[in-house]
């Protein structure tokens, strides 16, 4: 068999069956969000192993919080399948409830990246190198522990004592096996229930009785989902973003006025002054991630705002130009973390 073949089959077997967060409201044990309970669930290693592997990668190589914030971005929550990464990703209104939580932990951690990325790129000498150094032993240490336990544990998915987002149905409910108590499969949305016969299945699973391999790879790298992964969603998350990081975007508009303005980091401008006048009501949505946004409405148009900050301020209207003749703009102005100002 090819070598790269196989271990390319492997890191997507990985990623398909990555561990998902198990925070405290859905209840597990966590400390933070639920990253360290999720890992130690699904590879059946004792969380608090990890929880000590990311405090001695953090102090003995450094990227230990990058790592972290990586793998956070990359997990959904159980009984979920979008990430925060995969929110931010999708435009907002394909989103319900829960993801539209996500999607802002999703522009937060982002920050946190970008805060923490310096680590591995601005240190000089052996600080970068023990901090590339992090990356390389948490990914060969989630390699190894998905070579030895490749399929997530059955009652997992099953286990009672965890509950879904509300909203989503419980991870069993797809389950086609029915439980001892509805032999006729007359319930199957209540086959997370534990068997009346037998013990519920435990919150967080055995560890092994190899402990001293496991925290030989814990304190070796356990924290990042793995380095393919790492590498794929920093490198597609400053292609997407990069050329905009820290940059000035602005936009004219005259008769070319979009349903929609989607950007991601900086500051940008929607100048509106130029706008012909509108013979129909329209309707124009402003997506933004992070920055400043700053609106120059049409002198003659009446224009509606409807402004949401995540994290920061807004500065907009009710509305302008109440005496306009014609059709009503109506903005609908979304920034993730930021602000949004209009300049009469």
């Amino acid at each position: 068999m090819d070598t790269n073949t196989s271990i390319e089959t492997t890191l997507k077997d990985m990623w398909h069956s990555r561990p998902a967060r198990i925070p405290k409201n859905q209840g597990g044990n966590a400390m933070v969000a639920g990253v360290c309970e999720g890992v130690g669930a699904r590879y059946r290693i004792d969380p608090v192993i990890i929880r000590l592997a990311f405090v001695g990668l953090s102090l003995a190589f450094g990227g230990g919080i990058f790592v972290y914030l990586l793998m956070w971005m990359n997990m959904p929550r159980y009984g979920m399948t979008t990430s925060p990464w995969r929110a931010i990703n999708t435009p907002k209104v394909q989103l319900d409830p829960q993801e539209k939580k996500d999607r802002d932990t999703g522009w937060w951690l982002l920050v946190g990246l970008v805060v923490f990325l310096p680590s591995l790129t601005a240190g000089t000498g052996s600080f970068a190198a023990a901090s590339l150094f992090t990356l390389v032993l948490a990914a060969g240490a989630l390699y190894l522990l998905h070579r030895s336990q490749p399929v997530p544990p059955t009652g997992l998915s099953a286990n009672s004592t965890l509950t879904a987002p509300e909203g989503y149905p419980h991870p069993s409910v797809g389950q086609t096996t029915p439980p001892s108590w509805d032999p006729l499969g007359a319930a199957p949305e209540l086959w997370h229930l534990p068997d009346l016969d037998r013990e519920p299945v435990a919150a967080a699973p055995e560890p092994r009785k190899n402990r001293w391999l496991i925290w030989l790879i814990a304190l070796g790298g356990t924290g990042l989902i793995l380095l393919s992964i790492g590498a794929t969603t920093t490198g597609a998350m400053f292609a997407h973003y990069g050329p905009r990081s820290g940059s000035n975007v602005e936009f004219q508009v005259t008769d070319d006025l979009r349903d929609t303005y989607d950007t991601g980091i900086g500051s940008t401008t929607i100048d509106l002054s130029s706008l012909s006048s509108l013979d129909d009501d329209r309707a124009t949505t402003i997506d933004h991630g992070i920055g400043k946004v700053t609106i120059i409405p049409p002198k003659d148009t009446r224009v509606e705002f409807d402004c949401a900050v995540g994290v920061g301020s807004d500065k907009c209207p009710a509305t302008l130009n109440d005496n306009a003749k014609g059709g009503t703009l109506t903005l609908k102005v979304d920034v993730g973390i930021g602000e949004v100002e209009v300049v009469s």
